[in-house]
Parts: structure tokens; sequence; C-alpha cells
């Protein structure tokens, strides 16, 4: 089994990308209209998630607890990736995590990919690309490949009406 990173999780240059507005809309309904927390942000994607609570950088979301219904797009240059997922491992298992939406690239041959796919109660691989802002809130991440939904938690057929306009919903094998 192959274990080091690949070329594209290694790093773009730029870990701070805003996630546009529709994916965020579907997160608060799959949610019941509220994201407790974003554990991995910045002040300029907040405009868009409008978290009870976030976390920046210098704040270090993963040494805090995350308590309640997550955000989370976490940074996607390894290793930060994989102790984001490693993080949220640990707060859902401590049941501090009710629900998590997790968005990253579509990496299914990496570690941290399989990990969160153990976690995730459903997933959606999206068609297509998600054409990420910068803090300035203009276009211009654009990932070299598609991207993953992964929902962590009981509302999985919520989770399917919000998010299959933007892709396939499957059902990851539990055992």
């Amino acid at each position: 089994m192959l274990t080091a990173p690949n070329h594209r999780t290694q790093c773009t240059g730029n870990s701070e990308w805003v996630t546009p507005t529709a994916p965020i809309e579907a997160a608060r309904t799959v949610f019941g209209g509220v994201i407790d927390l974003d554990p991995a942000s910045n002040g300029a994607a907040q405009r868009r998630i409008q978290a009870k609570r976030f976390y920046t950088q210098a704040d270090d979301g993963l040494v805090r607890d995350w308590p309640g219904r997550i955000w989370l797009n976490p940074p996607y240059a390894w290793p930060a990736i994989e102790r984001f997922i490693d993080k949220l491992a640990e707060q859902l298992a401590a049941g501090n995590t009710t629900e998590a939406i997790v968005l990253t690239n579509n990496s299914s041959d990496t570690v941290w990919f399989q990990k969160a796919l153990g976690l995730a109660s459903a997933v959606c691989l999206t068609q297509g690309r998600i054409n990420f802002l910068n803090r300035d809130e203009r276009g211009g991440g654009n990932p070299l490949q598609g991207q993953t939904f992964f929902y962590c938690g009981p509302q999985t057929a919520r989770f399917k009406t919000a998010y299959r306009r933007f892709g396939r919903i499957v059902y990851p094998d539990t055992d």
C-alpha cells in the first residue's frame, strides 16, 4: 500500500480559500439552519459561512474542542489536511461534534481521504470542480481535481436532498 503524499496535496501556495455560497447554504439546510463552528477559517470566509464561532489559523483549531454542527474546509496541503481529519475523528468519538460536513479535494488514493471516508455516513462526489474564491471574494481558486463533501451524522436523507445537485451521493460501507 502506498502511503506517501501525492503532488495534489503537497501545496498550492495559498491555503486560505473561500467556499462559494451554494455549498454553505446546503450545509445550513442539513444542519437545520445553523453552523455551530468552522474550525479552519478566516474572516473573509465567515462573511458567507456565518458560523456561530470560528477558529482562524492563529486560533489553532487543532488544539480546541469542536462542539456541535461543524463546517470544515481544511487546508488542503499535507500534512495539515490529515491532522484536521484526525481531529474530526477525535471530536466525533468524544461526542463533541454531533454532525459535520467536510469539503476536500477528491484524493481517494490518500490515507487522510480513506480516514474521512471511514467517518462518513454519506458522501457527495462532485461533478466538476468548485471555483473557490480568494480572500477578496474573487474567483481564481480552480483546483486540479473535483471535490468531495463528507457528511458525518444521522441526517443522510437531508444531506442527499441538499447536496445531490453538486454530484453523486454515495454511502460508504462502514464495516
